[in-house]
């Protein structure tokens, strides 16, 4: 592996001191806050986002940044891991779910983090180009690639209330992750809402396998035509106050099988799949693997993630864009929709049957609280917990989309280096941790980014920094056996520890 030389020792008394500073000032500012000495915003949650652009130049600024000349071997980055929050006590639950209805490889049982801390996960396909790729040395390689396990993504759900998270009483404070998804909970009934925004969308060329098994679950139906004409079915599934969706060909579930189109109030074009059924097919029949089976027939493919945001335009949502620009080499664009909707697609040339979609929308309901009252609660943590130093935590970074890169260990050092310079001068904060084949940078971004954070995941790079530990609450084994003199609890393979 490689280890990038004059690194910043990230653990020290430094870090010690800083922990002891905000407990003490979070203990004050919680009293103050319950006894009322203090007033909170009233509304917003203390923070109120940034301005957005307008149309025109929003259009300016995707000539800009589509025109950005990405890293060196930015194509060589893919999606790994779709991660959530989820809320305490919670983990075991949804990993049997996972284990019944999705993918069931990992088994009925979370991965112990220590501490009470659990993740559900289990592993989905990524499409790469399929067999009639005009790039036939390309897609051989990637669907060798895909075959051998290297092409698959985790769905993570964590499970982790130790970790730095502001909850407050007062009504107009910022709120912890328990409260942000048991409202999700709260919101999603038979009608749509504006949290389904957030959703992962998996493919099957066979839905009646994955559709048939929901039958005793509520589900939300809607039906789309893919850019061929052919009807998609759509079925989702609340799951930690966020969707999971799966969508294939309407003819797999019947001829009786009926739903809805999606309403305008609804933004289609937030819902439509990026590559035609046939594509999709045709990518995701080279993508079979023991990894990713579902009872011994072909898995899922992940083909969408859908972020609720308050507004995907707004200049503080810059940072975002231009960082996966430049650092994987993804294509942004502002979709038609419904005069309600904002839809900013982010998608990637190595990975055509995948995009990302970061949407508003003003005419779905949202309840008490608005989408901007979630980002400025996300915001808020990242300025109350990432201080800047690399070492820290919050809760919320746990919520993001992980991308892998594997070019090669010789570009590690450079790549992070830009990286970090470029998150630096963006003014976004950023963690890092390392783990035993990689270094993870996870970026915490702004107004407009919706709930997610982004892991920059370096394979075979190493450097001092800390590794997870969910027994403390900045998630780092260093402070944790500096503050207690334990060494902290390591992950092992046993998923029924």
């Amino acid at each position: 592996m490689t280890r990038l030389e004059g690194y910043e020792q990230i653990i020290g008394g430094d870090d010690l001191a800083i922990r002891a500073a905000r407990a003490v000032a979070g203990s004050v500012l919680l009293l103050c806050l319950s006894v009322g000495l203090l007033s909170a915003a009233p509304t917003e949650f203390l923070w109120s986002g940034a301005p957005s652009l307008s149309a025109v130049d929003f259009a300016a600024f995707l000539d800009v940044v589509n025109a950005r000349r990405p890293y060196a071997n930015a194509s060589e980055w893919r999606v790994g891991k779709v991660a959530h929050a989820i809320h305490a006590n919670s983990g075991g639950q949804i990993q049997k779910f996972l284990s019944a209805y999705v993918c069931s490889e990992a088994g009925d049982c979370a991965s112990d983090l220590g501490c009470g801390a659990l993740r559900a996960m289990c592993s989905v396909r990524v499409p790469w180009d399929g067999a009639s790729s005009d790039d036939d040395v390309a897609d051989a390689d990637r669907r060798g690639a895909v075959n051998t396990g290297s092409s698959t993504a985790g769905l993570h759900f964590v499970d982790a209330p130790r970790l730095n998270d502001l909850n407050y009483p007062n009504a107009t404070s910022p709120k912890s992750v328990d409260f942000w998804v048991r409202y999700f909970e709260k919101q999603h009934t038979s009608d749509f809402d504006v949290w389904m925004h957030s959703k992962i969308q998996l493919f099957a060329s066979n839905l009646s396998a994955f559709v048939g098994p929901l039958a005793d679950l509520p589900t939300f139906e809607r039906v789309s035509v893919d850019p061929d004409g052919v009807r998609v079915a759509h079925v989702g599934v609340a799951v930690a106050g966020r969707v999971v969706e799966f969508v294939g060909p309407a003819s797999s579930l019947g001829e009786s099988w009926t739903a809805p189109a999606w309403a305008e109030a609804e933004c289609p074009a937030a819902h439509a799949l990026v590559s035609s059924l046939a594509e999709l097919e045709d990518a995701g029949g080279a993508a079979v693997d023991d990894a990713t089976a579902f009872k011994g027939s072909q898995g899922l493919s992940l083909v969408g993630l859908g972020v609720v945001s308050a507004d995907p335009t707004a200049s503080s949502a810059r940072p975002l864009y231009e960082s996966l620009r430049t650092v994987s080499a993804a294509d942004i664009a502002l979709l038609p929709s419904a005069p309600s909707c904002a839809v900013v697609e982010v998608a990637w040339p190595s990975m055509p049957h995948f995009s990302a979609r970061f949407v508003s929308n003003d005419a779905a309901p949202a309840g008490e609280y608005a989408v901007a009252d979630l980002e400025g609660a996300i915001q808020a943590d990242h300025d109350a917990f990432l201080t800047g130093r690399r070492g820290s935590w919050d809760r919320w970074l746990d919520q993001h989309l992980g991308l892998w890169y594997a070019g090669g260990e010789e570009k590690c050092d450079a790549l992070i280096s830009d990286l970090h310079a470029d998150l630096e001068a963006a003014g976004v904060p950023f963690a890092e941790r390392q783990q035993a084949d990689a270094l993870l940078i996870y970026a915490g971004f702004g107004y407009g980014a919706g709930a997610l954070a982004v892991e920059y995941q370096f394979a075979d790079c190493t450097a001092d920094a800390p590794s997870e530990c969910a027994c403390d609450a900045s998630n780092n084994d260093g402070l944790f056996e500096a503050t207690t003199g334990d060494t902290c609890w390591a992950l092992g393979d046993d998923w029924c520890a």
